[in-house]
């Protein structure tokens, strides 16, 4: 089951709410909500090389929400060679929270085409933590065993990406414009989450059938208050799709992520 909440305050008149009488629920009204798919939009699908900001919001009161930039690139069969042709940066600024941490950086890369032996460091993951000097600690392989997604991430059968309701030019929600609102199955991921939970994601259509969409909100509803910051909650801003590919050097691996790390690298391909 999927909850997304839309506040609404109306006022009351005290003397009923105290008198004794049945309680009367009445049905929301929010404007331009409609459960399900009505419009028949499709899944959307990623640009294969883009960029956007967002607020990421943890549920662990201690921390302040964290200016984050993410860098994307996914290269097709032809066009793969290296890991970073096929590679996720997220980076997230510690710089209104309290500790000594600087930055902490989500380096993902997806996995190889089919065929030849993949290249070093595909299909794996590294979570590595900046220091206002610059140096950095890194942990990656089975203690951090997620790989990057494709552009088709939300039609992955394993996913189960559905869309659950559409908003259309709500004044505060989605004015002048409609957002689809996504269920998304997150599999169960050792020791933090070992059974699956449900996500939610808005993406608004920018054309037609809903393929080309923008990325507005997303929300893991279980999320941990005492694993690592807790993140919970993604507020996008800035969204754009590069003509020029990304520079490799965005996805350089740090040397704090030792061969070691590397070696203990979760290898796997996505269904």
């Amino acid at each position: 089951m999927v909850f997304s909440y839309f506040p609404e305050f109306n006022p009351l008149n005290i003397e009923d709410e105290l008198a004794s009488k049945p309680r009367v629920f009445n049905a929301p009204s929010i404007a331009g909500f409609q459960t399900g798919n009505p419009n028949g939009y499709e899944n959307f699908v990623w640009n294969s090389n883009f960029g956007m900001t967002a607020f990421m919001t943890p549920v662990n009161e201690q921390f302040n929400p964290l200016p984050t930039r993410v860098l994307y690139v996914w290269k097709d069969d032809a066009h793969y060679s290296v890991y970073s042709d096929r590679s996720q940066n997220t980076l997230m600024q510690f710089t209104y929270n309290p500790g000594t941490m600087a930055a902490q950086e989500a380096l993902l890369t997806g996995p190889a085409p089919a065929g030849p032996p993949p290249p070093p460091n595909s299909a794996t993951g590294f979570l590595i933590n900046y220091e206002p000097s610059g140096s950095s600690t890194c942990i990656g392989g089975s203690q951090f065993p997620f790989p990057q997604e494709p552009p088709t991430w939300v039609s992955v059968p394993a996913v189960e990406g559905t869309i659950q309701a559409t908003i259309s030019n709500n004044p505060v929600l989605a004015p002048n414009t409609t957002v689809t609102i996504f269920s998304v199955l997150f599999p169960p991921a050792l020791p933090n989450y070992p059974e699956a939970t449900y996500l939610w994601t808005w993406y608004a259509p920018q054309n037609a059938s809903g393929t080309e969409s923008r990325p507005v909100t997303f929300m893991q509803s279980q999320s941990g208050v005492n694993v690592g910051t807790s993140l919970a909650l993604a507020d996008y801003y800035f969204c754009e799709n590069f003509q020029q590919p990304i520079n490799p050097a965005n996805f350089d691996i740090p040397s704090s992520c030792s061969p070691q790390t590397r070696a203990n690298g979760l290898r796997r391909r996505l269904p």
